[in-house]
């Protein structure tokens, strides 16, 4: 058997829409994830593989930071990473629309 694939690229078995030829090294690997739709293909196979996993590390940290950004006042910015976007702006909605009901 020749060498194993890096670790980086699809065994075969994966289904993914990132380009892997143009992925030559860890650096490479690193920079196609940047993109809200690649964070967003990422958690949903940790998902598949580890839903209890991701609740805790992406769901539960989602909620708290929504919590605490409501509990604030003034003008705020929040960094966050891209797993988490899709789920705090969904709870951030769903918070405003509750206080307009």
């Amino acid at each position: 058997a020749g060498p194993s694939a890096p670790w980086w690229r699809p065994s075969g078995r994966e289904s993914s829409s990132i380009d892997f030829s143009s992925i030559h090294s860890v650096e490479d690997a690193i920079e196609s994830i940047k993109t809200r739709e690649r964070a967003r293909e990422m958690m949903q196979t940790v998902e598949k593989m580890m839903p209890q996993l991701v609740h805790v590390i992406r769901d539960e940290r989602d909620e708290f930071m929504v919590n605490k950004l409501l509990q604030c006042s003034g003008r705020i910015v929040c960094v966050v990473g891209l797993a988490h976007l899709d789920g705090m702006e969904a709870r951030w909605k769903q918070a405003m629309h509750d206080d307009d009901t």
